[in-house]
């Protein structure tokens, strides 16, 4: 009981020292006001925050401790910033008040509004009275800097968050990913952005959910039950961080914070992880501006803490995060701005209101403003955030910390930066170039505490997966079943689907897995009989060969007559038998090493013959070899001719519009027997002369029935089969890999020679 009452004691000593401080603190600052204003050329900014919410607050006393810090180490500066700071929770609020500080309390600039869709109306109220409005909060081009000059954000352009996304989706190997964000005008400002880098990059949405602020837990669950039944398993999600926190705590009841999911979280979230219930988010993979470490930040995290715990008995402030940092660095370039500025004097302001006071178009037209504005612009220092420096009206992006979510914590794993990309740290000097590799970042713990990458796709846990088979007697064109990838009867299509420019258009194909070519195939020709030798030869040739010898063995015999041959080893005419008059020349071929002659003349008229005959020998050899192989391959083709094709398969308009062919000359057949049989009677017979088909097909044909048909003419070129998806399915890239580990291996022979044989 006793160390209760101590520790009341102590309690109530503590309260009443705190609010004695306060009350010294603000006797001092009224005083330090009245003193400097008599002293001092002051200057008068509005803020405008929601001082009841917890961001309000935190910004708030950021920005008073930033105005103290400043002109404790600038005493020596002649003007002081003054401000004069209104609550407003609502945009007409929010809009009332900047009126009411421009007519009555003569500010020449306005900080705030805290949140984009309220700027719209401040921004034209700036620029009405030529007055800066600056946002440490807004990070959307809605208001950028060159279509409302007056206007002006210390923040990054949220374009550079998207670019992050994206770049970590294709180092990923991402390519559909599902958007999660907030119904409201910034989110849909962020999703336009997000969508547009998306599509550059070849990155598919496969599905869009905009969740109002004010949804149910109820609506939320059918949305993410609805996801489950999708193939996608990457989401990416932009809310604020009260929308943020149901969404998660909801997805982990419905087991999609498990193993194989993949979680994006932007800046919206991950820039006050403090206020979020990290243990339902463990495994997530978030974004969010990347603030140097620095002695100065670390000395005003732990004074903003001492100041925050004088703070919370009155209201509930939340933890310090960026948008603080913001504010305190917004504060100090203003006023840098403000010293470097004219003096303003007597004529500073030129009045041109009128006796209604609420009337918009009287308001005091500051001259003042604008060159705060100028030299605001080009006020470069070194802030808590680090470099701060505006270009175009808003400020410089330096980098993008990637922050995994383990636990009640987070850690870094790596950076993004507009130069140099995703890199595990940054680089301090040199030029770098620009990555999409996540190679270098550190190990991510992804949901269901594994390590392993999801790889962005996965079977749907609930309903099927319908894949599109097609038959022999299909009904209709392939065309036909493709088109049903589209009105989703088939997730995808596999089989003998060609791949052809024309269907590429609506569908994805993956790597082909069988060759390629449109080719024609007929019979062999069968008129080889017994008496194939006398073909190389005419009739009329071989009549002059018999005649030739029989006139050459005359001359001979003649010439041999007329000598008297005393070499007793010759052989001559005058010593034989009649007969050899006819087969004299044939005997000299055949035994040219026997001295058959002895009269020179003779001698010369056998070389004339033997030359004569060996000429008539390599004709002989050259065309008997033709007809056994050339002249059976030689086909000419007619029009008259009828041709077999695959039914409904594109060869269909192949042969009507490549070849220009009589399409009342086309016969379809759907299986090799029905080619056979039409091959078979011809075309004359209600058959076919040729076969135009896949070489698939083909193969199949001859090694069915051998040395009965052969592919003749050139082959018409195709991509080959393969397996049909929609648009940007992400099971393509996957099916392609594994297709070429079959088709570079030996498994695929094994698969060809049992199917098409050794042809």
């Amino acid at each position: 009981m006793q160390s209760i009452k101590n520790d009341r004691h102590m309690f109530f000593l503590f309260t009443l020292l705190s609010l004695m401080f306060r009350a010294q603190s603000v006797a001092a600052s009224s005083e330090i006001h009245a003193t400097a204003r008599s002293t001092y050329s002051s200057i008068n900014i509005g803020a405008v925050l929601d001082l009841n919410s917890p961001m309000g607050t935190m910004i708030d006393l950021c920005m008073s401790m930033a105005l103290s810090d400043f002109y404790s180490i600038h005493s020596n500066y002649k003007t002081r910033l003054f401000l004069h700071t209104e609550s407003a929770e609502e945009e007409l609020d929010v809009a009332s008040a900047v009126l009411e500080m421009l007519k009555n309390q003569e500010v020449h600039g306005v900080l705030g509004p805290e949140w984009s869709k309220e700027a719209t109306f401040v921004v034209e109220l700036g620029a009405r009275a030529h007055v800066p409005v600056i946002s440490f909060t807004a990070k959307n081009r809605a208001f950028s800097h060159s279509p409302s000059p007056y206007f002006v954000r210390t923040t990054p352009d949220d374009l550079y968050q998207v670019k992050s996304l994206t770049a970590i989706c294709q180092g990923f190997e991402w390519h559909e990913v599902v958007i999660l964000y907030e119904d409201t005008e910034y989110g849909n400002l962020f999703f336009s952005k997000l969508s547009k880098a998306f599509q550059e990059v070849d990155i598919q949405l496969s599905y869009i959910s905009a969740i109002s602020t004010s949804a149910e837990d109820v609506y939320i669950t059918k949305e993410l039950n609805k996801l489950m039944t999708k193939q996608t398993r990457v989401f990416l999600v932009h809310m604020n961080i009260l929308l943020g926190n149901r969404l998660f705590n909801l997805a982990r009841k419905a087991g999609m914070m498990s193993e194989g999911y993949a979680w994006l979280i932007t800046d919206s979230l991950s820039n006050s992880l403090s206020s979020v219930d990290t243990a339902s988010m463990e495994g997530v993979l978030g974004l969010r501006p990347h603030v140097p470490k620095s002695k100065n930040l670390n000395n005003f995290r732990a004074k903003w803490k001492r100041n925050a715990l004088l703070r919370k008995p009155q209201s509930e402030i939340m933890e310090l995060n960026v948008y603080g940092l913001w504010a305190y660095d917004t504060v100090w370039a203003l006023a840098l701005a403000i010293e470097k500025s004219l003096s303003p004097d007597s004529d500073l302001l030129k009045s041109s209101q009128g006796d209604d006071r609420s009337d918009i178009s009287n308001i005091t037209i500051s001259q003042f403003g604008s060159r705060i504005l100028a030299e605001l612009l080009y006020t470069k220092f070194t802030g808590l955030c680090g470099e701060f420096k505006l270009v175009d009206g808003q400020l410089q992006t330096s980098a993008f910390e990637i922050i995994n979510l383990i636990g009640t914590g987070y850690r870094t794993v790596g950076y993004w930066s507009p130069d140099g990309g995703i890199s595990g740290k940054l680089a301090s000097t040199g030029e770098s170039t620009y990555s999409t590799s996540t190679k270098e970042l550190r190990a991510i713990m992804w949901p269901g505490d594994t390590i392993v990458t999801p790889k962005g796709w996965s079977i749907p846990t609930t309903g099927k997966i319908k894949v599109g088979v097609p038959k022999k007697s299909l009904n209709g064109s392939y065309d036909h079943m493709l088109h049903k990838i589209l009105d989703k009867t088939y997730d995808f299509v596999v089989g003998d689907v060609t791949i052809l420019a024309n269907r590429s258009t609506f569908i994805d194909f993956t790597l082909p897995y069988t060759e390629s070519g449109v080719v024609m195939v007929v019979k062999n020709k069968k008129n080889i009989d017994m008496w194939i030798f006398l073909k190389p030869l005419r009739w009329d040739l071989w009549l002059t060969i018999v005649l030739a010898c029989i006139f050459i063995g005359f001359v001979v015999r003649m010439l041999e007559h007329q000598r008297n041959n005393t070499n007793t080893g010759s052989l001559t005419p005058n010593e034989q038998p009649f007969g050899l008059f006819f087969w004299f020349p044939i005997a000299a071929l055949a035994f040219p090493e026997r001295n058959m002659v002895a009269n020179k003349w003779s001698m010369f008229v056998l070389v004339v013959w033997l030359f004569v005959a060996y000429i008539l020998m390599q004709s002989y050899t050259a065309k008997l070899s033709a007809i056994f192989t050339v002249d059976q391959l030689n086909f000419a083709f007619s029009k008259d001719y009828y041709v077999g094709y695959q039914h409904a398969s594109f060869v269909h308009e192949f042969l009507i519009n490549e070849l220009h062919l009589d399409a009342s000359k086309l016969r379809s057949y759907s299986t090799i027997e029905e080619y056979h049989d039409a091959m078979c009677r011809g075309g004359k017979k209600g058959g076919i002369d040729a076969i135009y088909g896949e070489i698939p097909y083909m193969k199949l044909l001859i090694n069915r029935y051998g040395l009965e048909y052969r592919i003749v003419g050139p082959t018409h070129k195709t991509d080959g089969f393969g397996f049909a998806f929609p648009m940007g399915s992400p099971l393509v890239s996957y099916f392609s890999r594994a297709i070429l580990n079959v088709t570079q291996g030996a498994t695929m022979n094994v698969i060809e020679q049992k199917n098409f044989g050794p042809c």
